[in-house]
């Protein structure tokens, strides 16, 4: 099964809450920091957006190759102004917030954001065996890499770096990604269901972007005509569960920019509503 890259950050912000302090400490986190990390997993926290910035979407374009770092993309977002707001006043969609948390998460763990992620969801336990981080981890054998692209620039070509400190980073299959969304929402990934409740519930606060609006883990919407809880990601994948109907749907889109243009007529979300439609047709009949 090819591999693509997978949705932003979704797996780092996963168990993070319940797990960081049954895990190695070196660093104790002050009441600020978790204030911050809540805030940032929420898109609460003010901070702007990197990641969807046009002049960092040009900057990758201009020089894929470029070698970025953590900090590099940070300060590029503090050049874009100030901050939105205060903490926790308004939802803004900032992936600048999941690079802040993957430094957190290191300097609690002690341990590199890969080798953290990997063992705080327990990759082994969920059966993941064909995901891996980019560039840190070596790729498991014998699988190839599915075709994505950004325009006409293979995603190939775009040093991982760019997607590498939380925002991004974990290269997997669609089923992988099915096996841990149905794994997180059937109570097979948190130790108490007061946690899942929890990661799920959507910030009460002003909204500046309603069309990204989302829980700290996933977003409520309506796909194929049924309520569903959903996660989509830049590079072209999708995660999609119906609860009622236990049906879970992974895609991946070999188009960045998948609009009208690349679709045919109706975009990437027209793409997946068809398909959940067709997929819970079936699963009725």
């Amino acid at each position: 099964m090819p591999t693509a890259r997978s949705p932003r950050a979704w797996w780092c912000r996963t168990r993070l809450a319940a797990d960081i302090y049954h895990h190695r400490r070196p660093v104790t986190p002050r009441p600020e920091h978790l204030a911050g990390l809540a805030a940032s997993s929420t898109h609460t926290s003010g901070l702007r957006d990197q990641g969807s910035h046009p002049d960092y979407a040009g900057r990758i374009l201009a020089d894929p190759g470029h070698v970025w770092t953590r900090a590099e993309q940070i300060e590029l977002a503090m050049t874009f102004g100030p901050p939105l707001t205060a903490p926790g006043v308004q939802f803004s969609y900032s992936d600048t917030g999941y690079v802040v948390i993957g430094e957190l998460i290191e300097n609690i763990t002690g341990l590199p954001l890969a080798t953290a992620v990997r063992t705080l969801l327990d990759f082994d336990r969920l059966g993941l065996t064909r995901t891996f981080w980019e560039k840190v981890e070596p790729a498991p054998e014998g699988l190839a890499r599915a075709g994505q692209y950004f325009g006409d620039l293979p995603v190939a070509r775009i040093e991982p770096s760019a997607d590498l400190f939380g925002g991004g980073g974990l290269v997997s299959t669609t089923e992988d990604l099915v096996r841990f969304l149905r794994a997180l929402l059937r109570g097979g990934l948190f130790a108490y269901p007061e946690t899942l409740a929890a990661g799920l519930m959507t910030p009460a606060v002003s909204i500046g972007d309603a069309s990204h609006i989302h829980s700290a883990l996933l977003r409520s919407k309506v796909i194929g005509g049924r309520p569903c809880w959903s996660h989509g990601g830049f590079w072209g994948v999708q995660v999609v569960h119906f609860a009622d109907a236990d049906v879970t749907l992974a895609l991946s889109y070999n188009q960045v920019k998948c609009d009208a243009q690349t679709s045919g007529e109706i975009g990437r979300d027209g793409l997946v509503d068809r398909l959940a439609r067709i997929t819970l047709t079936g699963r009725s009949g």
